[in-house]
């Protein structure tokens, strides 16, 4: 629907786009497709595109935000009869030397170009990506080159012939800068052409980039070489693309290298599963094997994909020989490779089932967990226990991987332990309640004095998680004991971390229980020694009080409470006010 012109509106603009300020001159491009829109289509279209042009030589933050702009004016102008008139401002952007602007505004003349109807883009947009590949100065071939793939989508044949023309000419150009943007865009290029076209234009101008002699063209041309082999199909990718990859996992580049080892499973998802088998797993073992006294970075790659990869072979020997090769980056000497490594290797686990697991998997699984550089190789491992579990059998668990888990509860970096720990419940859970007894549940409680307070205080959390495992009455039997001992043990840091685990306990005995067994727990160190007890004594009385069933119970801790309120620490005292205050309003 057509609008009348706003003149109160233009006006505004016109004041704010001529102002000396730069910021009101950015405040006012931000927002010009809301002054377009209060002016109306028509107005849009003979005002304001006009004063845009006056925008054109401004500074380049200014330019940047209008070249973001323009992109959003289509709608605003008249739609999709009138988007060609947003080409000549974007056009002038995109030849702009600032790799930013011309970036954005290449940006929006694809959102423009897909707007207009099919005669603007063979006529208009057309013309535009000519007269861009024909500029002068580099800047406007690049901006031309980004957008080549919508010229030959949508030339006519002749027009379409000169545009292969120009890939062929740009490919040996002398300015480095015009080949780098050609290797970035020629996988759009691909999506575009005809097979044929590909093949006699295309692969010719691919293994130019790639023989560039500037390493940057050349990790370019080989990173576009994996969406030209999937343009091409599996035959003619094997035939035309494979022999390029083969000869770039040999260069003495290590940054081509490293981009084929990045683009190693995509590449590999153009062929079909016999050429995977024959020629990329020699591929990817000698990339391994090759880079081991080389470059980590590429071998760390290589870690991240091997899941990826494995999942591409179907069959079980070729899988078992890939993880034989992998077993090499279980003990590299990069702690980073061991990481990668770490945070992919339980996936493998699924689709080796469980007798293969048993004999390639766990060997890596337990010597990653014996990993002590990286503590976050054991985490990685420790935290994906459960997928390894849901494989293999219980006993075959317990044979094979619980012996490590112990081993680390006990392990030097508390990161660690803290891990194992977590995992404590589940193997409970599975393991049953006579196995707690007799092996768990005393180093669980050995946790109540570790020398690390995260660590002492996680251990009540896990007391916690047994006793709603096994019961209220297993609990009462088997860890109340233990617990009013550590209530006494000569050392005070198992005497605080007992009253922790009497809190975290209270949340599952219920109030009744909680009054008769774990409040006396509290109230028998109500004259501790040691300030930081009767501090803790208090705060463990401030969470039970909501929960404790009657005025007896209630009694006793309210006298605890009023005895320590007149405590020689201070912070007691604090601490004991604060729950008689909750006792008043309970």
């Amino acid at each position: 629907m057509d609008k009348d012109k706003n003149p109160g509106t233009l006006t505004s603009f016109i004041e704010k786009i001529r102002c000396e300020d730069k910021q009101v001159r950015i405040s006012c491009v931000k927002q010009i497709d809301k002054f377009a829109f209060a002016l109306g289509e028509r107005s849009a279209r003979t005002d304001l595109l006009p004063l845009l042009n006056e925008l054109l030589k401004d500074e380049d933050d200014v330019q940047m935000l209008l070249a973001e702009s323009l992109g959003k004016l289509g709608p605003c102008v008249g739609g999709p009869s009138f988007a060609a008139l947003l080409i000549p401002p974007l056009e002038a952007l995109a030849q702009s030397e600032n790799t930013t602007i011309r970036k954005q505004a290449v940006e929006s003349l694809r959102v423009i170009v897909e707007l207009m109807p099919y005669e603007d883009q063979c006529d208009k947009f057309v013309g535009m990506i000519k007269r861009l590949l024909t500029g002068s100065w580099f800047p406007s071939k690049i901006s031309g080159i980004n957008l080549l793939h919508f010229g030959l989508k949508y030339a006519a044949k002749n027009e379409r012939e000169a545009f292969l023309g120009d890939i062929v000419a740009f490919s040996q150009d002398r300015l480095p800068v015009i080949r780098k943007s050609l290797a970035v865009s020629i996988s759009s290029i691909a999506a575009v052409l005809e097979a044929q076209e590909t093949i006699t234009v295309l692969l010719p101008v691919l293994t130019e980039l790639i023989n560039d002699t500037e390493e940057v063209v050349r990790v370019l041309a080989i990173r576009s070489s994996s969406d030209i082999a999937h343009a091409l199909g599996t035959s003619d990718a094997a035939k035309y693309i494979l022999p390029i990859f083969s000869d770039s996992v040999a260069s003495a580049s290590w940054r081509v290298r490293y981009v084929c080892a990045e683009t190693f499973v995509s590449m590999c998802k153009a062929f079909d599963a016999e050429i995977v088998t024959s020629e990329m797993i020699p591929l990817f073992n000698k990339l391994v094997l090759q880079e081991t006294e080389k470059k980590p970075e590429i071998r760390q790659v290589l870690a991240r994909q091997s899941v990826e990869f494995i999942g591409l072979l179907s069959d079980d020997e070729t899988q078992n020989n890939l993880v034989r090769t992998l077993k090499s980056l279980s003990s590299d000497e990069s702690p980073n490779v061991r990481w990668a490594l770490s945070s992919v290797i339980t996936d493998f686990a699924p689709l080796f089932g469980p007798l293969r697991t048993q004999t390639f998997l766990i060997p890596l699984y337990i010597e990653l967990l014996s990993d002590e550089e990286c503590q976050e190789v054991r985490l990685h491992i420790i935290s994906r226990l459960e997928d390894i579990h849901q494989v293999i059998t219980i006993e075959s668990f317990m044979q094979l991987i619980f012996p490590k888990i112990i081993e680390l509860t006990g392990a030097g970096q508390w990161r660690v332990r803290l891990a194992a720990m977590e995992y404590i419940p589940v193997l409970a859970e599975h393991l049953g309640v006579e196995f707690v007894d007799s092996d768990l549940l005393d180093i669980c409680l050995s946790w109540l004095g570790d020398n690390v307070y995260t660590i002492r205080q996680r251990a009540g959390g896990i007391l916690k998680s047994l006793a709603l495992i096994f019961g209220i009455d297993w609990a009462t039997k088997q860890i109340l004991p233990r617990l009013s001992a550590l209530a006494k043990h000569k050392i005070y840091i198992f005497r605080a971390a007992a009253l922790s685990a009497v809190v975290e306990l209270s949340q599952v005995f219920g109030s009744n229980l909680t009054a008769s067994t774990l409040l006396p727990i509290i109230l028998q160190m109500k004259s501790d020694e040691v300030s930081n007890i009767r501090y803790l004594v208090c705060k463990s009385l401030l969470s039970l009080i909501p929960i404790l069933p009657n005025e007896t119970s209630l009694e006793q801790a309210r006298d605890v409470l009023t005895r320590l309120h007149d405590d020689r620490a201070s912070e007691v005292k604090k601490i004991a006010g604060d729950a008689l205050n909750l006792f008043a309003s309970h």
